[in-house]
């Protein structure tokens, strides 16, 4: 019988609690969510996590649901808002691996002793910057 229930029911059937209503919205479109997000992700673990989230955000957030499109262009673009989070994850995180190299490389650079006067330091450049108390950015002063 759910099978044969409109989008819109189910939607409506999910607002009031209906856990078969999430089961239907899921057997009909986990599928499709799942190989956008593989395919564009390439990790199937990936994938499936992303499709979880989704149908567990729905569940969670059931009675404050406001689905203004067809559900299959909802769901589809909430998948590709969460690639597109999970890829950005990913950049980030080969920044900080990237910079955490170079950093590692620095560290022969910095002096052993970490009382050494700050002024010789590369990476302190002797300079000091004092702000006043003002939103005023005349205030700024610099000391060499």
């Amino acid at each position: 019988m759910a099978d044969q229930l409109s989008d819109d029911t189910l939607i409506h059937m999910l607002k009031i609690n209906s856990n078969e209503a999430l089961a239907e919205i899921y057997n009909r479109y986990w599928k499709t969510l799942f190989v956008a997000a593989a395919n564009k992700l390439g990790s199937l673990e990936e994938a499936e996590n992303i499709v979880q989230q989704i149908f567990v955000n729905m569940w969670l957030q059931r009675d404050k649901l406001e689905i203004s499109t067809p559900l299959p262009s909802y769901l589809a673009a909430e998948v590709k808002c969460r690639i597109l989070k999970r890829i950005l994850v990913r950049s980030k995180n080969k920044s900080i691996d990237d910079e955490n190299g170079d950093t590692q490389k620095d560290y022969k650079d910095l002096p052993d002793d970490a009382s050494q006067d700050p002024t010789v330091m590369p990476f302190q450049k002797g300079r000091i910057i004092y702000l006043k108390n003002s939103d005023d950015s005349d205030n700024l002063n610099s000391t060499p």
